[in-house]
Formats: structure tokens, C-alpha cells, sequence
């Protein structure tokens, strides 16, 4: 009698394709401009900043903003659970660059979002409402950063010039 046995280790997203593949044979096109990008999507939840955030309109391609992933249909918590979104049964939310930013008078704001090199997301916000944003540190402040560090440098050798030259004497 002869046995062949083989072990693969797989994800729970490859899984899932590999037992429903119909669920994943439609990929939705992006669309910006006159070309169209056949992506993985996976729908999102925008993680709203009344105070501090940034406009959907004033969203630009390269922004990162903050998203949640919907974790109401199996596939979307199977991404969630993957990305190690999951934390005591809450989802948290996730960075994502802005892809594209879409308009339309009857459904809203439409964005496409880049959560992975692979992986896509789509929100859909019928209210022009704030985002939150990454926390950018601006160059004035890395430039005066960089000063009061050079600064320091020079007081502390002052200080130890000052006291070898007090012990030495």
C-alpha cells in the first residue's frame, strides 16, 4: 500500500476564492480618466474627522485618508481578519491612499481606495462630510527639528569643554 499525503498552507482569502470562486469572477473596473483597471475591491467605510479631517471633493490621488473595512459580508471580514483587523471582535481602521475621487449628482462621492499593492477599496459618501487624514509633519517643522537638534549637540560639547577644562587645570 502506498500513501501520499501533502500539506499546504493557505490564507483564509485564498480560501474562500478557492471554494466560491463564482463570488469572485466579476471584478469591477475602475475607472479614472479614459483607462480602466481591473482590481480586487472590497467594500469600505469612510472613518469620519469633523474637526480636523479633509473634504471628500478636496481629496486628491496620493492623499491617505483612513478607512474601515465592511465587515458585513463574509468576504470583506475574511479581508479584515487577514489584514489583522480584528481586534477583541472590533474592527480598527486601516490607512489607505486615495485612487480616485468620483462625482455624481444622483449617488454621490464614489472613491477608490489603495489598501494593498493588490487589494482596492470602494466607498460610496452622497455628503461632501470631512475624512481623516494621515498626520503629515510639515518641512517647517522637520527643518526647526533638525535645528534644535544641532543645537542641543552644540550646548552639551560646550558643557564638556568647559568641565575637562575646569578638571584639568
Amino acid at each position: 500500500i502506498q500513501m501520499r499525503a501533502e500539506l499546504h498552507r493557505t490564507d483564509a482569502i485564498r480560501f474562500h476564492m478557492l471554494y466560491n470562486p463564482s463570488q469572485f469572477d466579476t471584478k469591477e473596473e475602475i475607472h479614472e480618466g479614459d483607462s480602466k483597471f481591473d482590481k480586487k475591491l472590497v467594500a469600505v467605510d469612510l472613518v469620519l474627522s469633523p474637526t480636523s479631517g479633509k473634504k471628500v471633493s478636496q481629496l486628491q490621488k496620493g492623499d491617505f485618508i483612513y478607512v474601515l473595512i465592511d465587515t458585513s459580508t463574509p468576504y470583506g471580514y475574511d479581508v479584515a481578519k487577514t489584514l489583522n483587523l480584528i481586534v477583541d471582535h472590533k474592527n480598527t481602521p486601516i490607512e489607505a491612499e486615495v485612487y480616485s475621487v468620483n462625482y455624481n449628482k444622483k449617488k454621490g462621492y464614489t472613491l477608490f481606495v489603495k489598501i494593498t499593492e493588490s487589494l482596492y477599496g470602494k466607498a460610496i459618501e452622497e455628503q461632501d462630510i470631512k475624512v481623516k487624514t494621515r498626520l503629515a509633519v510639515s518641512d517647517e517643522e522637520a527643518t526647526s527639528s533638525k535645528a534644535s537638534l544641532v543645537i542641543g549637540i552644540l550646548a552639551g560639547l560646550i558643557v564638556i569643554g568647559i568641565l575637562l577644562f575646569i578638571l584639568l587645570a
